[in-house]
């Protein structure tokens, strides 16, 4: 574990660890060179305070640099892993100068020979805060982060078992301070033997979470029993919840154990727990207490030893009172938009997991030949992904990455014809629709040949400078704009 001179409080516990620190950071999310590199981040002295002037470039510092050198690391929750020196040969060795401010801000100066952009916009300076995008020519995607590193001491003491960047055993995905403070939480619930309630918007993972809690607890040896709640007619709860006898309520009807009998001596995932009506919800109050039920048509006491795992996207205000006194564990599942960071790390994830079930695909993005480790994301795409708000999250980015799977071409995978057009032009993406998976509008395509033509003519014809200003991953890319849209690569003549 490593502590960054200057950047964490003064005030340490024994070890060395900050107890807790708001700091500020710059996260690779996009790399030309070195695309292993995503997820790492820079953490920049100062934070809540003004701080030292830190140079961000190629290279290990030299004895006669006037300024510190910003270093990227893994950063697992509190640990801190030091990497190697940024390699990129097109990154200048001082190619930025960075200095927090203050109240959360940080302020940038391009000194290298990459052009800069802050946000999509030009610049030189900038005054940037979480969330702003900062670029470096076509070659580096950073994202302003702000990281809290505040070790609990639950499921920290050791290696994280799997590796940066990737899905961890349970099936979760990132290194931000929020997806850790997840994994943390689950580390403690997990073993503990109260009912649980797992709290996020649509399309976050809380099935995935509440997999992982009931793999972390003494019943995992047991399959988890789940069922949507939402599925559950209003008139049929108890005979859902608690089974019923042989021959109740007529003639010929088969004896069931029910949702509650099938969980005995393992957890009951109920989803969507919230949209269950409060008459409902009070059907679960004696059994939640002390195991006990009855099923339906007998008359003796039963007991069941299960684990409630409730999920809801609903507000609390819809659960009882009561019901929610006895989910006695609370895990709150933060969506996207609170953790960005993670985008281009779970996009990464889905595309393997798409690939490795579709050769088709595999064969287009993801070939032995070429040897790719993992599928290639146009700079273009990821800047449009982390420049998203999303609605349903996980659900509706798997869903922008089936759509530019299906219209890209080869090894590059490029944002659809309406998402290029948005970015091109600086507008925002739609909020609140999942426009990537719709038909691109009409002249959509017509009007990005004439863009690609435009810039091609005011470069008089070169593609090095075009592709980049068009932020395409390659040359190649550009190519394969060209040919499909059937444009001219023109020369202007000189006398």
């Amino acid at each position: 574990m490593t502590d960054l001179p200057g950047t964490l409080p003064e005030t340490e516990p024994h070890g060395g660890t900050p107890e807790s620190a708001d700091l500020l950071g710059l996260a690779i999310a996009w790399s030309a060179e070195e695309p292993g590199r995503i997820g790492e981040v820079a953490l920049i002295p100062g934070g809540g305070a003004p701080g030292p002037i830190q140079i961000l470039g190629r290279g290990a510092p030299a004895h006669d640099d006037a300024h510190a050198r910003l270093s990227f690391s893994h950063i697992r929750g509190s640990r801190i892993e030091p990497r190697s020196p940024l390699a990129m040969q097109r990154l200048s060795r001082l190619q930025l100068r960075v200095r927090a401010i203050g109240d959360g801000t940080l302020e940038v100066e391009n000194l290298g020979r990459l052009p800069l952009e802050n946000n999509g916009a030009p610049c030189q300076r900038a005054l940037v805060r979480p969330g702003d995008l900062l670029q470096l020519g076509g070659q580096l995607l950073l994202l302003v982060v702000q990281r809290r590193l505040a070790p609990s001491g639950c499921g920290e003491s050791g290696p994280a078992g799997f590796p940066f960047g990737f899905a961890d055993r349970c099936g979760l995905v990132g290194e931000s301070s929020l997806a850790w403070a997840l994994r943390e939480r689950i580390a403690f619930v997990g073993p503990r033997r109260g009912h649980v309630l797992i709290v996020g918007a649509s399309g976050v993972g809380k099935e995935l979470v509440a997999r992982a809690v009931h793999a972390a607890s003494d019943r995992a040896e047991r399959a988890l029993c789940a069922r949507n709640a939402a599925t559950i007619p209003e008139g049929i709860v108890d005979a859902e919840l608690f089974g019923n006898a042989r021959n109740y309520p007529n003639p010929g009807v088969g004896e069931r154990a029910g949702l509650i009998g099938d969980a005995d001596g393992t957890s009951l995932f109920l989803d969507e727990f919230g949209e269950l009506p409060l008459s409902a919800q009070a059907h679960f109050l004696r059994v939640l207490d002390s195991g006990e039920y009855q099923r339906l048509g007998e008359s003796r006491m039963r007991v069941s030893s299960f684990r409630l795992i409730a999920a809801t996207n609903r507000p609390l205000s819809v659960l009882k009172d009561d019901v929610l006194a006895r989910l006695m564990f609370r895990i709150e599942v933060s969506d996207l938009n609170a953790r960005k960071e993670d985008v281009p790390l779970l996009a990464r994830h889905l595309l393997c997991r798409i690939l490795s079930t579709d050769d088709g695909l595999a064969h287009r993005f993801w070939t032995a030949e070429r040897g790719t480790a993992v599928p290639s994301l146009s700079l273009r795409f990821v800047r449009g992904l982390l420049s998203r708000d999303y609605v349903s999250h996980a659900r509706e980015l798997e869903g922008i990455l089936w759509r530019a799977l299906e219209t890209s071409g080869v090894d590059v995978i490029e944002p659809v014809a309406d998402e290029r057009m948005a970015i091109a032009s600086g507008a925002a993406p739609r909020q609140g629709a999942d426009w990537t998976l719709a038909p691109p509008p009409a002249g959509a395509e017509d009007d990005l040949g004439a863009a690609i033509q435009r810039c091609l003519d005011a470069n008089n014809g070169a593609l090095e400078p075009t592709f980049r200003e068009l932020g395409l991953s390659s040359r190649h890319a550009l190519a394969r704009l060209i040919r499909k849209h059937g444009l001219e690569v023109r020369k202007r003549t000189t006398r």
